[in-house]
This record gives structure tokens, sequence and C-alpha cells, in this order.
């Protein structure tokens, strides 16, 4: 097994408690800019507003890689994956013609 991917269990174990009363989620945002893959684990008391977040790993691009790390991420843990991609982040905004305020003609 990579060590990447020894660190990313070793970090889900260290950071899920399976506290009461706590919610638990995995996030993996595909980050273009960046050219990474980002593994998070999020958690939040019931009644709580406060989120918490731990970074798991932070892979490269390698589509081998990331799909050793989702199989043996999905092997260990059963709590809901949300996938997040850069991309889609970003609004689409059409370009500025005309602002007489900021000097754009």
């Amino acid at each position: 097994m990579p060590s990447e991917i020894q660190q990313l269990l070793e970090r889900y174990w260290r950071y899920f408690k399976r506290e009461r009363n706590t919610l638990y989620w995995l996030l993996v945002v595909h980050d273009t800019f960046d050219q990474t893959d980002n593994f998070f684990l999020y958690h939040r008391r019931l009644q709580g507003r406060l989120l918490y977040s731990n970074e798991l790993l932070m892979l490269p691009f390698r589509k081998n890689l990331y799909t050793r790390a989702m199989t043996e991420l999905k092997r260990v843990s059963q709590l809901h994956i949300d996938y997040r991609d850069t991309r889609t982040m970003v609004d689409q905004v059409a370009p500025i013609k005309f602002d007489p305020h900021h000097g754009h003609h």
C-alpha cells in the first residue's frame, strides 16, 4: 500500500472519534488550480452550529492513486462522501464593457 494511502487512513482513524450526538461526513475536493485532490473529514455536534474540518490528505493528480485512495477509504468507512470540483465553484461572469464609476469605457 502506498505511503500516501497509509497516511490517509491513519489520519482518518485519528480524527474519527465516534462521539455521541455528532455528525461526521467526508469531503473530497478536486482542485484544478493546484492540481490536487484533497480529502477532509467534517464533523458537527447535533445541537451545535460550529463545523470542524480536518484535512486528511492532499494528493497530486494521479488517477490510479486517487482511485486506490477512494477504494481504501470506502472500504474502512461508511460515512457519506461529498464531492466538489473547483471548476464549478468559480462563477462565470460576463466581462464588464461599460462602468463609468471605475473607468471602464
